[in-house]
């Protein structure tokens, strides 16, 4: 078996079954599909909820985590081919909203893509780039950089076994960040949404204005109160901004237009 394992282990489900449209979530880096088993209670009775699942973590800890970004899509792309018989939308937060905005692009080489694209907490791709690096500094640096990132929990950070046993999921997600290059390429045919904390000092507000270049089709821009986690902070704002922009997303005749 290969790094990227089987296929069926990349989307973990948490709500199936008589949907209308499926939302597949992309957590941030070092996180896990865990991060939003909740969201059910406040989205669209006729969305899914799904998650990807990323090897290093959670039931998959033991499985070697990858370290670039072109195995990562390649392995997502396939998972979700046996659950394209629906439209489907993308959420995404920091390397997660990365992770949907390539797998968008992939998809869009060989099927249909999403009907909607989330990104949230993430700059623009072409400014990825000029993030600081930091997968390759020293465990006390790197440790240094995910107190000051915020979103690593204080039992994590206190626990010395257990972020040992982290950090090479979590040094190899940011070195997934950290060698990304972005390549121009054809416009996304989706609406995008926006979404920024309004005291995020990682992805402002001016770093994701761009993202309204990356589509030929309508952005939005949305913004909640917090730093880069506002995924946990406003978790229950968040999940209702994304239920409305699904919710307009199902609209009579809107589905079926991208």
């Amino acid at each position: 078996m290969s790094l990227a394992g089987r296929p069926d282990a990349w989307i973990k489900s948490f709500r199936a079954g008589g949907e209308r449209l499926r939302l597949f979530c992309f957590p941030y880096a070092g996180g896990g599909p865990q991060v939003f088993q909740t969201w059910g209670a406040w989205l669209p009775p006729r969305v899914g909820l799904h998650a990807v699942h990323l090897p290093g973590r959670g039931t998959r800890l033991n499985e070697l985590p990858l370290h670039r970004l072109e195995p990562i899509v390649v392995a997502i792309v396939r998972a979700l081919r046996p659950m394209q018989d629906l439209p489907f939308a993308f959420f995404g937060h920091s390397m997660g909203a990365l992770l949907a905005f390539e797998t968008t692009r992939a998809l869009r080489l060989g099927s249909a893509g999403p009907s909607l694209l989330i990104a949230s907490g993430c700059r623009a791709p072409p400014l990825i780039e000029e993030r600081e690096k930091i997968h390759d500094l020293s465990d006390a640096a790197f440790i240094r950089k995910l107190v000051e990132l915020g979103g690593t929990p204080e039992e994590v950070l206190e626990h010395r076994e257990l972020l040992d046993l982290l950090l090479p999921t979590l040094r190899a997600d940011f070195a997934v960040i950290d060698t990304y290059r972005y390549s121009p390429a054809a416009l996304l045919a989706c609406p995008v949404t926006v979404i920024s904390g309004s005291t995020d000092a990682h992805a402002s507000r001016s770093t994701m204005d761009a993202w309204q270049l990356q589509t030929s089709n309508r952005v939005s821009f949305r913004e909640i109160e917090g730093g880069h986690f506002f995924v946990h902070s406003a978790e229950h704002e968040l999940a209702k901004i994304v239920a409305d922009e699904l919710d307009r997303c199902m609209a009579p005749g809107v589905v079926s237009a991208w």
